[in-house]
């Protein structure tokens, strides 16, 4: 009984191992030391982990929720990115640019991938980023009371 507890309260340790077919970015932030992914699942949930200097404890599900039309832009804009090629200058350490990796896990078990990296990351690549990364970020809170901040 107590191992069945520990198993379902272990989250998902990498893309790996979501809902497929699953859309991820991984982001490496110049000189490498800090990283994070940004993921939705094939049920349109939303997956993050990240961070400068901590172990990974895994992918942590966020708020939100995709649906199947956000799942389709996603997927969409994938296919895009997907067709360029890896951008060689991501072998080389750039210690002020980003290397993203855009990760698609397929049913079976299979993934595709590209890698792009500053400063000649291309629209399309920029744009599927900056989405997933918006949509895993966490949600802020609302003022119940609406009193607005002087």
């Amino acid at each position: 009984m107590l191992a069945l507890l520990l198993l379902t309260a272990c989250g998902p340790e990498n893309v790996e191992d979501l809902d497929r077919p699953a859309v991820a970015v991984s982001v490496r932030e110049g000189g490498g030391f800090c990283s994070s992914l940004h993921a939705v699942d094939g049920n349109g949930r939303t997956w993050a982990t990240g961070g400068c200097g901590e172990g990974s404890a895994g992918l942590e599900q966020r708020d939100r929720t995709v649906d199947a039309a956000e799942r389709e832009s996603l997927h969409a804009m994938m296919d895009e990115v997907l067709e360029l090629s890896d951008d060689p200058d991501c072998a080389v350490t750039s210690p002020s640019g980003r290397s993203l990796r855009f990760i698609r896990t397929l049913e079976g078990g299979a993934q595709a991938q590209v890698r792009q990296c500053e400063p000649g990351v291309p629209l399309a690549a920029a744009r599927l980023a900056d989405r997933l990364i918006e949509l895993t970020s966490p949600v802020a809170p609302t003022d119940a009371g609406g009193d607005a901040a002087p």
